[in-house]
């Protein structure tokens, strides 16, 4: 509906609709109307513009009147409570990957220490003496 009262509404509805049966209409623009005023205009009778006027009376009394949120201290402390769980969460899971990376790192100077004591360990063939000679 946008900023439209109901009867610009309809008024634009049936210049782009032209021909379209009243019925139709009728069924068409209901949708496009605010709940609070579909309430009201739904259980009346009488022609579209008549319906028209009266959409426009209810809007007119309901304007302004509309919350579309409250906040409340409860929300407030939510959200702060929220906030301090999500950073304490970021808090240890970068621990965990730092230590994560700290053992692993551990473990391949271990691993590297054991596969070079082998190689010492291990005569030298004609070939490694090749390869170091080139």
């Amino acid at each position: 509906m946008g900023d439209r009262r109901p009867s610009q509404l309809l008024r634009d509805i049936r210049s782009v609709l032209d021909g379209i049966a009243d019925a139709a209409l009728k069924k068409f623009w209901l949708q496009k109307l605010l709940p609070t005023i579909l309430a009201i205009i739904s259980g009346l009778d009488g022609s579209l513009e008549s319906l028209a006027e009266r959409a426009d009376r209810v809007a007119n009394a309901s304007a302004g009147r509309d919350i579309d949120v409250v906040s409340t201290s409860r929300d407030n402390d939510r959200c702060r409570s929220m906030e301090t769980t999500i950073s304490e969460l970021t808090t240890q899971i970068a621990a965990l990957i730092a230590s994560q990376v700290s053992q692993n790192r551990s473990s391949r100077g271990q691993n590297r220490s054991r596969s070079q004591s082998r190689s010492r360990s291990q005569p030298r063939t004609r070939n490694d003496a090749w390869c170091y000679q080139c």
